[in-house]
C-alpha cells in the first residue's frame, strides 16, 4: 500500500516538469508558425485603394506628364543613344555613373536627366505586389530593361503596414513606420516625417507618382539634417535617391562591411555627401546587403556578402512608356 502511494505521488509529479516542457514547445512552435505566415511566406495582395486614388492615372496610360527637355537644352541625344562605359544619352535621359574612393569608403552616383519623368520608374519582385515575394534586384532591372537601378525600400517586409504608391498606383498608405519620400507627377520630390503622414495620409497622397516608405530624410531644402536618432546610424552600406530640380535626380550607393575597400557611412556622412552633391531633397532607402547599384545589365557596385533578394528597384528605362 505504502508502494503505491509513493508511485501515486510521483505520478503526480511528473507531469509538472513536462507540462512545463511542453508549454516552452508549444510557444516556440506558436511563434515560429508566427513568423512563418507574417515574415516567410509569401503573400499576394491587391491594392487597399482605387488604383486612381492619387489623383491621376496609372503612368502606363496617363501621358500628361511635363517635358523637361526645354529645362535642360543640350543634355539629351538626337536620334540613336550614345553609349559609353559610364554613360547613356538618349533622346529621353541622360545617365552618368562615376566612382568614388576616398577615406576607405567607396561610393557610386548615377546621375540622372529626364525628359518625361515617366522614364523614372518602379518594379516589384515578380511584378507582383504583395509580402515576403523577393527577387534579385539584378534580374528586376534585366527584365525591365533598365539603364540603371537601385534597390527599394524593401516594402515587402512589412505586411500591411508602410506607404507604398508606385508608377501611380496607390497600394497603400497607412502607419508609417518610418520617414516617407514622395515623387510628384511634378517632378518635384519631398518628404514627410511619419507622424506627419500618419496624421492625415489621404492629404499625402494626391498627385503622386511614387512614394517610399523607410527615411531617415536626409536633405531638405539644401541641407543636410544631422544627429540621426537610429539603430542604424553607425557605418554601413546605404542606398540614397536624391532630387536637384524636376527632371533631374541622382542614386547613390555606398558600399560598406569590407575592410580595405570600403566601410560604409554614416548617417551624418550620407547626409553630408547628398548636401554636397547639390541635392535639394534627399532619401535614405534600404541599405546593408540590400544596397545595390545596377548599371547597364551589370551589377556596377560589390554588395555586402554577395547581397540579397529583395521587394523592389527604382529605375531609369529609356522612354518610359512601354518599356
Amino acid at each position: 500500500m505504502l508502494m503505491r502511494k509513493e508511485s501515486e505521488k510521483k505520478t503526480r509529479l511528473l507531469p509538472v516538469y513536462a507540462l512545463v516542457i511542453i508549454d516552452l514547445l508549444a510557444l516556440g512552435a506558436a511563434l515560429c508558425v508566427f513568423a512563418l505566415f507574417h515574415h516567410v511566406l509569401p503573400a499576394r495582395y491587391s491594392p487597399e485603394y482605387n488604383e486612381t486614388a492619387t489623383g491621376k492615372m496609372p503612368v502606363d496610360t496617363y501621358s500628361d506628364t511635363p517635358d523637361f527637355g526645354a529645362r535642360f537644352s543640350g543634355v539629351f541625344a538626337d536620334g540613336e543613344p550614345e553609349i559609353t562605359v559610364d554613360s547613356y544619352r538618349s533622346e529621353h535621359i541622360y545617365v552618368k555613373l562615376s566612382t568614388v574612393q576616398r577615406d576607405d569608403i567607396t561610393y557610386y552616383v548615377q546621375d540622372i536627366y529626364l525628359r518625361n519623368l515617366s522614364s523614372l520608374r518602379t518594379a516589384f519582385a515578380e511584378d507582383t505586389y504583395g509580402k515576403a515575394i523577393k527577387e534579385h534586384p539584378l534580374d528586376m532591372a534585366v527584365r525591365k530593361n533598365a539603364v540603371a537601378a537601385i534597390n527599394g525600400d524593401y516594402y515587402g517586409t512589412h505586411s500591411r503596414r508602410g506607404v507604398v504608391i508606385r508608377n501611380g498606383i496607390l497600394y497603400r498608405a497607412e502607419e508609417a513606420y518610418g520617414d516617407v519620400c514622395l515623387l510628384g507627377y511634378d517632378g518635384v520630390m519631398w518628404g514627410v516625417t511619419e507622424d506627419e503622414f500618419n496624421r492625415n495620409p489621404e492629404a499625402h497622397t494626391k498627385g503622386v507618382y511614387q512614394g517610399w516608405c523607410f527615411g531617415p530624410i536626409l536633405v531638405e531644402d539644401g541641407v543636410a539634417k544631422t544627429g540621426f536618432d537610429s539603430e542604424i546610424a553607425d557605418r554601413n552600406p546605404r542606398t540614397a535617391i536624391g532630387y536637384f530640380e524636376p527632371g533631374h535626380y541622382c542614386f547613390i550607393v555606398v558600399d560598406g562591411r569590407q575592410k580595405g575597400y570600403s566601410v560604409g557611412m554614416t548617417l551624418d556622412e550620407l547626409a553630408k555627401l547628398c548636401e554636397e552633391l547639390g541635392c535639394k531633397f534627399a532619401f535614405n532607402l534600404d541599405g546593408g546587403k540590400s544596397s545595390v547599384m545596377i548599371w547597364r545589365g551589370r551589377i556596377a557596385n560589390q554588395p555586402d556578402r554577395g547581397g540579397r533578394d529583395q521587394s523592389d528597384i527604382v529605375y531609369i528605362a529609356d522612354g518610359g512608356f512601354g518599356e
